[in-house]
């Protein structure tokens, strides 16, 4: 997975340093609800239906696992069927 491999090139320093229940070497952090949450993910802000549907699609296909979505972003629709199609799992369904 391109996400893991970007935050396992972190210094060490930066590793053993981390605060707040970061854990960069598993590119997780631990929520306040005891959940782990990946650090990197991506996000549908500002993309039209057309532009969320292909992002979450690769971002799926690449093993992503965090993708920050809203319905005031009013492009719920594009990033809906891959999202509900997708066999990861959720902590959160739209």
């Amino acid at each position: 997975m391109k996400c893991l491999a970007a935050i396992q090139n972190f210094p060490s320093s930066a590793v053993k340093t981390a605060p707040f229940g970061f854990d960069l070497e598993r590119g997780v952090v631990m929520l306040n609800n005891g959940i782990e949450m990946p650090v990197l993910g991506i996000g549908t802000y500002m993309l039209s239906n057309e532009q969320a549907e292909n992002s979450v699609y690769w971002a799926l296909q690449d093993g992503c696992q965090l993708i920050d979505t809203a319905r005031i972003y009013g492009n719920e629709e594009g990033g809906r069927p891959w999202h509900s199609e997708s066999d990861q799992r959720r902590t959160c369904d739209p």
